[in-house]
């Protein structure tokens, strides 16, 4: 699990942020890819949330800009890969991955006791993503002594 900041949600409440969703603002995440000779990374970027009406290529430029300009050294992968993230950041409303419905039920479960018209100083904060362990018949188990095979 990673913890990711929702860029541009400081200074809103938790309900301005379900109303602004729920009347057409999404959350998106863009994707890029950085490239030095043998290795190329596929990255995603933070979540933005992005109001209705507003333009998300804006945001996307960024991740663009990245993939262009570093993404094309890794050879074979490079070029494959830069092309991949671009293709992506383009497609849809803005481009990048909508993860609207994935983050508002991470924050249902995280703020289900929280006063819904508190203002939030900064973005908010929320952890998200596949469990890093997972149990396989291989994987070693840890006792309180150590790991035993």
């Amino acid at each position: 699990m990673k913890t990711y900041k929702i860029n541009n949600t400081a200074g809103l409440s938790l309900e301005q942020l379900y109303t602004s969703l729920s009347a057409g603002g999404c959350i998106i995440s863009y994707g890029y890819c950085i490239s030095a000779i043998a290795f190329t990374y596929r990255l995603m970027s933070a979540p933005y949330y992005i109001k209705a009406g507003e333009k998300p290529s804006t945001y996307r430029k960024k991740y663009n800009r990245l993939s262009r300009i570093f993404g094309w050294w890794g050879i074979p992968w490079g070029p494959i890969y830069t092309f991949d993230m671009l293709r992506m950041n383009r497609e849809k409303r803005g481009g990048g991955i909508n993860i609207t419905e994935d983050v508002l039920s991470v924050l249902r479960d995280k703020y289900a006791n929280r006063d819904l018209n508190e203002i939030f100083a900064e973005d908010i904060l929320i952890t998200y993503g596949e469990d890093e362990q997972q149990e396989s018949e291989l994987s070693p188990v840890k006792l309180n002594s150590g790991l035993i095979k």
